[in-house]
């Protein structure tokens, strides 16, 4: 198992030095790619770019779940890899796009040279094909342009119909391998111009991106439907990086740097599943407020990866955007972003020191490699971070999951799989995260769906299309708001049906009555503010014409 402590002479060196790169392939001259593409077969509405950025494109917001609500769930994600050759840090990451990203469109040229600006722009583009192109093209013969180009010569994946492997032709019975009902691919590298924001060479890479989704009608045909319901809210990528520096690189890490914004942005807390190797945020309480925000009962949405390869360990990282400043993300305009960034991607502080367990994973003595790995509202969770119930604020969050160490030679190709699983809540923010962590994400590890055995024979009328809507008719509902509640705090009604008159009230553990309270509703929401109740375990029961709900609710000191 490699160890979680570096030597302090391997961190000072990194840290003076910049790690300037010696001998490196010289940047090119391309433009930053423009290309674009959804990810929106299923019940995500997810964009992908050629520069590196995903679910957004660091202004937009884009991973839309449930797809046609227009409430995201990410504001952006970039992917980050980085490594040694030598002595020499080599660096591939961004945010957001700030000061300009640092992927390119399209393969290296010969020898892992740096490709031409034409090159870029030749391969700027990501391929989309589904399941239903494929379908109507078996029927007619008349292919989309994704699925007459699919690129099997630059390593897009092929269900090979003629026996062989060397080309694509669909009249011969070849198929792009569609996992689930739809799969995107493209590919980018890291020499197309300079890197300014890690300040670090490229190392010469490509990377080969597979992105798929299905429909939730055509994953019940598969699976059962708890698993297609599963399915369907999640997203799959594999990023396969091959290096095709001259020098070997040591030391090598891939992960994924996301911003999570929950809905609303600021109310957020995040965790971690080691055992489903899983980073995931939830909201910080019951209700997601706010015109972008999920409302009542809001989700948790994660980001898992598949088993890392034999000598190498997954990190699970918690990052903060307020709060003490070694616990936030890099800033490349006060420090050295590539050694920061590198140092976060081993599952390190940003100045190299381990992260630990309890509290913010600031300065204890157990180094870990999950920061917030209890489940919530368990210790070592934002409820309770030492053990005896002291909970954050909810806030602004980010996350980090990431795989190391690998070493590679020219034309080696190490893999990141990663699924994006949604629990959609129903139970409050609390139930929605361990719903994620214990049930979800485990059933999603699953994907993605093997291409369809029929690939080259499937037809429009056979694909299922029954979809299901995921929501239910709307139920009277109490909520608690905070819960627990630090004293005083309020109750929101939810109606199902105009009510002439909502009845609420609340009792303690004793079955006492400790408040009452009739209103005449006048929308689909009351909301009735408590007054200062003591510590202990209550009960708000609500009736609205014969109608009755329940929330049982605590208040803490």
């Amino acid at each position: 198992m490699p160890s979680l402590r570096r030597s302090a002479r391997r961190l000072l060196a990194l840290a003076l030095a910049g790690l300037a790169a010696g001998v490196s392939a010289q940047p090119g001259a391309c433009e930053r790619g423009a290309a674009e593409a959804y990810i929106d077969d299923g019940d995500v509405r997810a964009m992908v770019r050629t520069d590196g950025m995903l679910f957004g494109d660091g202004i937009r917001p884009g991973y839309e779940v449930p797809k046609g609500s227009d409430v995201t769930a990410v504001h952006a994600a970039s992917l980050w890899i980085g490594g040694l050759v030598g002595e020499d840090l080599r660096m591939a990451a961004h945010l957001y796009g700030g000061g300009g990203t640092e992927y390119w469109p399209g393969p290296l040229g010969p020898a892992g040279a740096a490709p031409s600006a034409w090159d870029c722009v030749a391969y700027d583009r990501i391929w989309s094909v589904t399941l239903a192109d494929v379908a109507a093209y078996n029927a007619t013969g008349v292919a989309t342009p994704d699925l007459a180009d699919w690129p099997a010569h630059l390593g897009a994946p092929v269900v090979d119909g003629d026996g062989d492997p060397t080309t694509y032709d669909l009249a011969a019975g070849d198929r792009p391998a569609v996992t689930g009902t739809q799969t995107l691919w493209w590919i980018m590298n890291d020499l197309g111009g300079p890197h300014v924001w890690s300040g670090k060479p490229g190392l010469g890479v490509e990377v080969r991106v597979t992105a798929s989704v299905t429909s939730e009608a055509y994953a019940a045909s598969r699976v059962d439907a708890e698993v297609a319901r599963v399915y369907a809210d999640a997203t799959h990528f594999l990023f396969d990086v091959t290096y095709r520096g001259e020098d070997p690189v040591s030391d090598l890490y891939v992960g994924l740097h996301a911003d999570t914004d929950l809905g609303a942005s600021y109310d957020d807390y995040i965790g971690t599943a080691p055992d489903a190797r899983l980073a995931y945020v939830y909201n910080g309480d019951d209700e997601d407020e706010g015109a972008r925000g999920y409302g009542v009962d809001p989700p948790a949405l994660g980001f898992a990866v598949g088993p890392p390869p034999e000598g190498a360990e997954t990190y699970l990282t918690a990052i903060y955007k307020n709060g003490p400043p070694e616990l936030k993300q890099p800033n490349s305009l006060y420090e050295d972003a590539g050694v920061a960034t590198y140092n976060l991607l081993q599952g390190r502080l940003r100045d190299g020191s381990p992260w630990t367990e309890g509290g913010y994973g600031v300065g204890g003595e157990e180094p870990t490699r999950a920061t917030l790995s209890g489940l919530p509202p368990n210790y070592w969770s934002l409820h309770d971070l030492d053990g005896v119930g002291t909970a954050a604020i909810p806030d602004d969050r980010m996350l980090m999951v990431s795989q190391g160490p690998h070493a590679l030679t020219t034309g080696e190709t190490v893999t990141l799989e990663l699924v994006v699983p949604w629990a959609p809540g129903g139970g409050g923010a609390i139930a929605a995260a361990r719903d994620l962590a214990l049930r979800v994400a485990p059933i999603a590890a699953g994907l993605p769906l093997s291409p369809d055995p029929n690939l080259a024979t499937i037809r429009p009328g056979s694909l299922p299309t029954n979809e299901v809507s995921r929501f239910s008719p709307p139920s009277l509902s109490v909520r608690a708001l905070p819960n627990p509640m630090p004293g005083g705090g309020s109750l929101l009604v939810r109606l199902d049906r105009p009510a002439g008159l909502v009845r609420l009230r609340v009792v303690d553990a004793l079955g006492r009555e400790v408040q009452r309270v009739e209103r005449a509703p006048e929308g689909a929401e009351v909301t009735v503010a408590l007054g200062r109740l003591a510590a202990g375990v209550y009960v708000a029961e609500v009736d609205a014409d014969g109608r009755r709900a329940t929330e049982t609710f605590s208040v803490v000191r």
